[in-house]
């Protein structure tokens, strides 16, 4: 069983996707995943969760037995897909196999009655009860930074890699050599391209000015936004990355990176 939820919220001052994802693989170990990403943020202080319990706890033959009976009684094998809408800001995923049943669901409306909802219910519930989702208290997974809007203090590369720690969550001023890859969207000391010299480029502010964005696949480039320690990036590769970005502009020649 996997359950996927994704929402996206947007205010004047905040914008963010949530997601949730618990899952009970076919060995019985069970995770839960609570993630809200913040893409862009006017206050001055930004908060943002990250939990995941993953294959710390494994149901019983008789837990999992437990879970097939729930959700065939919430009526999960009569639920019917819905038609795509990207426009709704929320789309959730349903995986259940059971024996011979194997039935994949796309939602695209919050659950909020019959059997949608029960189904719902159900899961959480059985998340609940295996211990994995997240406590009341969320303070230890809140990652705190600055807002999109907040003065950005100029860094060098060099000095973000040696020491992350001590700009997590500030917006900074950097300049690099901008590759757009797959797999290797990074900011970097030089060509080389070496992970072990660059940060992860990660996404622009949905608050920045479209004027101070120039989109481009290579070059030097000097960008504005919020840093977050890593790993981070393909495979975790990167010390860090600078995402929420506000300003990416051409920058002059090497020299100051």
């Amino acid at each position: 069983m996997s359950y996927d939820i994704a929402e996206v919220t947007l205010t004047p001052s905040d914008s963010r996707e949530t997601r949730i994802d618990i899952f009970m693989d076919g060995s019985g170990w069970v995770g839960f995943d609570y993630r809200e990403t913040v893409k862009g943020a006017v206050t001055p202080v930004v908060r943002q969760i990250d939990y995941s319990n993953r294959y710390q706890v494994s149901a019983s033959e008789v837990e999992q037995d437990d879970l097939v009976r729930a959700l065939s009684e919430a009526g999960v094998f009569e639920l019917t897909d819905e038609p795509m809408n990207e426009a709704a800001g929320y789309s959730a995923w349903l995986d259940v196999r059971a024996g011979e049943k194997d039935k994949r669901f796309h939602f695209y409306t919050r659950p909020t009655s019959g059997a949608r909802q029960a189904v719902h219910q159900v899961i959480m519930e059985f998340a609940r009860k295996m211990k994995v989702a997240p406590p009341d208290d969320l303070t230890s997974v809140t990652i705190t930074s600055e807002g999109d809007r907040q003065p950005a203090v100029t860094v060098t590369l060099t000095e973000l890699i040696r020491a992350p720690e001590s700009y997590n969550g500030k917006r900074i001023s950097v300049s690099g050599y901008f590759t757009n890859e797959f797999e290797g969207r990074s900011l970097c000391h030089d060509r080389s391209k070496k992970s072990d010299l660059c940060i992860w480029f990660g996404s622009f502010s949905t608050f920045a000015n479209p004027a101070d964005l120039e989109r481009k696949d290579t070059g030097w480039l000097n960008a504005e936004g919020v840093f977050f320690k890593g790993p981070a990036g393909h495979l975790g590769m990167y010390s860090g990355v600078i995402t929420r970005i506000t300003k990416s502009v051409p920058a002059k020649a090497k020299g100051q990176f």
